[in-house]
């Protein structure tokens, strides 16, 4: 079906801790998300730990084949509250307890992370034993040097013996307890739903401190079916958050401060990834991309180090004509820009935009050759 390039094989059985990274929804969805591609190489880096990919419908991890059953922790990425159902659907499917309460220590813990995690656990709080509320990178290392301390993984590790009894990995026979999460309650950013717990979302403290993401993995397919939405593109994390504070927007309130990576770094990110990837195409990724500070010194200093550059979508306020130039320089071929409604329905969602400002954009971009 698909070919890739940069996945990360380790021995399972030399790892302390066997992490099941899950995707709720299919293999194009999946490969097209920053975020989850930045947990699994992020949480690769450390040594004691193997993280591996299980993408809906499968049960099974690309990486080993291994069943979700054999992970220490199964984690969900929960980007979209669509994908709930799926979630229930694989634990089901993998032949794990659906409800929490009905777990044991012999199962794998299951936590959850990513937007609809941080914005509200509690529609799946019956079936997730812990939630990641906030940025991975500034809780994740925390909450597995915890569990490794606790030797969690030891403890529900177990194969049959002759007579179809649980045993541990010192051959002795083991109870079907619960697992005591009470120690996770002394990290913040985790939402353990047995004690319903108050938490503060946790974010890194500047673009410096995140993880950008240099060795990303590469589809090689024909299959529309498997090609993810920013195929053959290298995908550069220019900021997190937002300043604009638009009603429905999760990224502006749950994320702030707004925090820019360096344009130096940027350049520095994009080098490194060619030479991984063999790609010259960047995606730009952001809340509001065209907020950028210096948007138009990277989109040109992309171009010229022989890079093609595009973005999913762009602010309308802060695109100017010399921004449309130097992005069509620089390799845009088309423009997304995104209005939602009428203008007196956008003052009500905090998106000042006129009509005027939008047909100014338009009428720009269709004089300088936009599709």
């Amino acid at each position: 079906m698909f070919k890739e390039k940069n996945i990360i094989i380790k021995n399972p059985l030399k790892a302390d801790i066997r992490f099941g990274l899950v995707y709720p929804n299919v293999y194009k969805t999946a490969m097209s998300s920053l975020g989850y591609q930045i947990i699994y190489n992020y949480i690769n880096e450390r040594e004691d730990t193997y993280s591996e990919r299980i993408i809906y419908p499968s049960t099974r991890s690309l990486e080993t084949n291994s069943p979700l059953s054999d992970f220490d922790i199964v984690s969900f990425s929960l980007q979209y509250e669509q994908d709930y159902f799926h979630v229930l659907e694989i634990l089901r499917e993998a032949d794990i307890p659906l409800r929490r309460e009905d777990r044991t220590s012999d199962d794998p813990l299951i936590i959850a992370g990513g937007p609809c995690a941080s914005a509200n656990p509690l529609p799946l709080s019956d079936f997730i034993d812990i939630f990641v509320v906030g940025e991975a990178e500034a809780v994740l290392y925390d909450f597995l040097d915890m569990y490794s301390s606790l030797n969690l993984s030891k403890r529900r590790r177990k194969s049959k013996n002759n007579n179809g009894n649980k045993i541990n990995n010192n051959g002795q026979g083991i109870d079907d307890d619960k697992m005591d999460l009470s120690p996770f309650l002394d990290i913040e950013g985790l939402y353990i739903s047995e004690f319903n717990n108050e938490t503060n979302i946790v974010l890194s403290e500047d673009m410096e401190s995140i993880y950008h993401l240099t060795c990303p993995i590469v589809t090689e397919t024909d299959d529309k079916d498997f090609i993810p939405a920013f195929s053959n593109s290298i995908l550069l994390n220019v900021s997190r958050a937002c300043t604009r504070g638009c009603r429905f927007c999760m990224s502006s309130y749950m994320y702030r401060p707004l925090r820019e990576t360096n344009l130096e770094d940027l350049f520095s990110i994009a080098e490194e990834a060619r030479e991984n990837t063999g790609l010259n195409k960047i995606s730009l990724i952001g809340a509001a991309v065209s907020d950028y500070s210096r948007i138009n010194d990277l989109t040109e200093g992309l171009k010229e180090r022989g890079f093609q550059v595009s973005t999913p979508s762009m602010r309308i306020e802060s695109i100017t004509m010399e921004t449309l130039v130097a992005l069509k320089s620089s390799g845009f071929k088309t423009l997304t820009i995104a209005p939602e409604s009428i203008y007196s329905l956008r003052r009500r969602i905090n998106k000042d935009i006129k009509d005027e400002e939008v047909l100014r954009v338009i009428s720009d971009a269709v004089e300088l050759g936009f599709n």
